[in-house]
């Protein structure tokens, strides 16, 4: 979980390279069962999707298997 301040994304470089980051990771056409985000990629660089940055302040991880295996982060 991340707590922060939320802005959202609309320049067109940046939007570019979350869409090349995102497809360098997943590919054009990632697929879930049952699902497709294909085309997502062309989505975002076109600025039919909202993008948001989030500026991190505070972040929890949390074990699945281990009881009390929480873990939080501070950002400054």
């Amino acid at each position: 979980m991340l707590e922060g301040a939320a802005a959202e994304v609309t320049g067109d470089g940046d939007l570019r390279t979350i869409a090349d980051t995102y497809e360098l990771k997943y590919g054009r056409h990632f697929a879930e069962p049952g699902r497709t985000w294909a085309g997502l990629g062309d989505a975002i660089r076109g600025g039919d999707v909202v993008v948001y940055r989030v500026a991190p302040r505070v972040a929890f991880g949390f074990g699945k298997e281990a009881r009390f295996s929480q873990t939080r982060w501070r950002f400054s």
